[in-house]
């Protein structure tokens, strides 16, 4: 039953628009640029894009990466929320996680060692920023998915550390 669904999520892929996304994608995070919700569909398109070895695909995920690697700030973050804004709010992780997520298949699939290392700086900037009790209790966990995945490829002690710490966070009694 769930194949004409992902039929239709293909068809929408394809069928994006020359600046790199549908226009409901793009307004998510006010620019292609921007590593919010429409990480979701970023992830899928950089899968189909390599899966059908398309080079318009490709192209198009390759923008998205770059206009993203332009957001990044010297401190190693970039993501859904601005300077100004109050990136201890559980959505800031949460929003980037599927950003994240999709930047490392990127990553991956061209061998882009410097996308790679961009990840893994801001997933560096929530460990030292959202340290001992600066986590939240809804949706923030979720950057522990991709920082378990860097970890693993790094062995940067210091997400896993994090991820622990957070799980300690998560399980004690308030």
């Amino acid at each position: 039953k769930s194949a004409p669904m992902n039929l239709a999520f293909a068809t929408d892929l394809l069928e994006a628009k020359e600046d790199g996304a549908p226009e409901e994608y793009v307004k998510l995070g006010g620019s292609t640029g921007t590593v919010n919700a429409s990480g979701n569909y970023w992830d899928g398109f950089v899968q189909l894009a390599w899966t059908l070895d398309d080079g318009g695909l490709k192209a198009k995920a390759a923008k998205w990466v770059e206009e993203a690697l332009r957001n990044a700030e010297t401190n190693g973050y970039f993501g859904t929320y601005g300077p100004k804004d109050n990136r201890f709010e559980d959505y800031n992780a949460s929003g980037n996680t599927t950003g994240y997520l999709a930047m490392l298949r990127y990553a991956e699939a061209p061998g882009r060692q410097d996308v790679f290392e961009a990840v893994h700086k801001a997933l560096l900037w929530f460990c030292d920023n959202w340290s001992g009790d600066r986590k939240t209790r809804y949706s923030g966990v979720l950057i522990t998915y991709p920082m378990i995945e860097v970890y693993r490829k790094t062995g940067d002690r210091r997400l896993l550390d994090f991820c622990l710490d957070y799980q300690r966070y998560l399980e004690k009694d308030d």
